[in-house]
């Protein structure tokens, strides 16, 4: 008798561990499967939504597996702008929009100061501009509806060498200036033409 009392309770222990399992299992494929329903309305409400990432205010850090920063996403008044960052966590490189509503990208010392080159677009043409290790512009290229335009400045920042094309009637000439930096004289142009002011 105390055989078959052991017996009939561990049967009914094993029924109740059984149920108590079925009860688990079905409660997960439940949530999966609710969760999965819920995701396929919010996709039919939203087509894109499996597409899209909205910013925080904040932007958006990426991080490598050891915490340290390597790029961060935002956005402003611009557009958009994405910094990578190098091994030390300084700005190495940045892309982004630009006031005039083009592109912009920059590529700094790695110390985290300012762009040593910068790489500009817009719908009134296109800028590269390589500055010196003082910060000020050491190269300028540029170019727009008239052609194009290539400076080359002094430690301050003025220019010393101006080449570009200059519109004489229906013919369009190359032109090169030489201008004392610092005063903005000019020294030597060629076509000779003592009029033309610095820039």
């Amino acid at each position: 008798m105390i055989e078959s009392n052991k017996l009939g309770s561990r049967g009914r222990w094993n029924s109740l561990l059984g149920l108590a399992f079925v009860a688990v299992l079905a409660g997960v494929l439940g949530a999966i499967t609710g969760h999965r329903l819920d995701g396929e309305r919010i996709q039919t409400r939203n087509p894109d939504f499996a597409h899209e990432v909205v910013l925080s205010d904040k932007g958006l850090t990426f991080k490598n597996k050891e915490g340290r920063v390597i790029a961060k996403l935002s956005s402003d008044e611009t557009g958009g702008a994405l910094v990578i960052y190098n091994a030390f966590e300084r700005p190495a490189m940045s892309l982004g929009g630009s006031v005039g509503g083009g592109g912009l990208i920059g590529l700094t010392n790695g110390k985290g100061v300012g762009d040593i080159l910068r790489l500009t677009g817009d719908e009134s043409g296109a800028g590269l501009f390589l500055l010196s290790t003082r910060g000020k512009r050491g190269i300028e290229m540029s170019t727009d509806d008239e052609g194009g335009r290539l400076t080359v400045n002094g430690p301050t920042g003025y220019p010393a060498v101006v080449i570009t094309t200059s519109e004489d009637q229906k013919k369009i000439n190359g032109q090169i200036d030489i201008y004392e930096s610092l005063s903005g004289r000019l020294l030597w142009n060629a076509p000779a033409d003592s009029r033309r002011p610095a820039p």
